[in-house]
C-alpha cells in the first residue's frame, strides 16, 4: 500500500498481526464426480472425495497432485511435454 492515508485508516479497523480471533478449521468433506463422453461413444468416470475443508486443504491436496502430475507424468499426457510449459 502506497498511500500512507489508506494505511493509517486500515491500521484503526484491522486487529494488529496475532491478535485476531481463532478460528477452528472447518471439518468438512466433499465428493466430486466427473464424467467425460468422447464423439466415438466412449465414456471416462472418475470420483474424487476428501475430507477436509473444500476450500483450503482440499484444494491445496488437489493442486499439488496435479503438480506432481504435471512435472512426472507429462510424457504421458496427450500431446507429451509439449503441452507441459516449465
Amino acid at each position: 500500500m502506497s498511500r500512507p492515508a489508506v494505511r493509517e485508516l486500515l491500521k484503526k479497523v484491522l486487529p494488529r498481526p496475532g491478535t485476531g480471533r481463532r478460528r477452528r478449521p472447518c471439518r468438512g468433506w466433499f465428493v466430486t464426480e466427473l464424467v467425460a463422453r468422447a464423439t466415438d461413444g466412449r465414456q471416462a468416470r472418475a470420483k474424487i472425495a476428501y475430507r477436509g475443508d473444500p476450500g483450503n486443504r482440499a484444494t491445496l491436496r488437489l493442486l499439488c497432485e496435479t503438480g506432481l502430475c504435471l512435472a512426472f507424468d507429462g510424457d504421458a499426457l496427450p500431446g507429451g511435454a509439449a503441452r507441459v510449459a516449465f
